[in-house]
């Protein structure tokens, strides 16, 4: 997944978790969609240390569409929802992708009068990938909870 596919998956999500987080009903599960169980990723680097702001994917390994996804915390927590507003993940195995980028402002102006940002990656692409990740994780019907650590570029 690109950068730029990373940066508007973000601001795509935002208006939907401010929705949900003002209270306004959720609508009823799309048909098929299994019951999500609960999930929570920890993201740490390499010392142990807490990984926050970082982009977290869950993609089922089978290709099907019940993917999940979410933010972690200063703790590095990120409690995933599938298919951006249903708490949880559905059971089953999935790819897990990790990343965190940094836009800074270059004080520069684009062609179109917007002013252009540096993007700086900071967890090893390696991670941001479905093809090159080496994560993976099952969920029981119980639901999971799993420690993912990174490296930094």
């Amino acid at each position: 997944m690109s950068l730029t596919r990373i940066a508007c998956f973000l601001v795509l999500l935002l208006p939907i978790v401010a929705a949900v987080s003002c209270g306004q009903k959720l609508p009823p599960r799309p048909a098929g969609m299994p019951n999500p169980v609960p999930c929570t990723i920890i993201v740490q680097d390499e010392s142990g240390s807490p990984i926050d702001k970082a982009l977290v994917v869950l993609r089922p390994d089978d290709g099907g569409q019940w993917a999940a996804s979410g933010a972690t915390d200063s703790a590095g927590r990120a409690a995933v929802k599938t298919d951006g507003l249903y708490v949880g993940a559905v059971p089953g195995k999935y790819k897990v992708t990790v990343a965190k980028t940094e836009m800074i402002p270059t004080g520069q102006m684009s062609e179109e009068g917007t002013e252009t940002v540096q993007v700086n990656v900071l967890i090893d692409p390696i991670f941001s990938k479905p093809t090159t990740t080496p994560f993976s994780l099952e969920v029981g019907a119980e639901g999971a909870t799993e420690t993912f650590k990174v490296k930094k570029p």
